[in-house]
């Protein structure tokens, strides 16, 4: 998705925290991910965002429960006016 060509805004969900499982994958690795500039990064509850912006030291742009589809549509237009 970083690498991909779009005029349009990319949207990271972050379902699973993943690097808290035993065999997680590199810490750097994952920073440039999270801390890109052009990712906005949206958690499924509040625990959740804390935790990415603990792990990562950047801001969650939302928090949308169980990946609610009209929850996201609205945060894209609300984010565009």
């Amino acid at each position: 998705m970083l690498n991909s060509i779009s005029p349009k805004r990319k949207l990271f969900y972050i379902w699973d925290l993943e690097w808290l499982r035993p065999h997680a994958k590199d810490f750097i690795a994952n920073l440039r991910i999270y801390r890109h500039p052009k990712l906005e990064l949206i958690a499924r509850s509040i625990s959740h965002a804390q935790a990415v912006e603990n792990y990562a030291n950047k801001k969650v742009n939302a928090i949308i429960p169980d990946f609610n589809l009209q929850y996201i549509i609205s945060y894209l237009g609300a984010a565009t006016c």
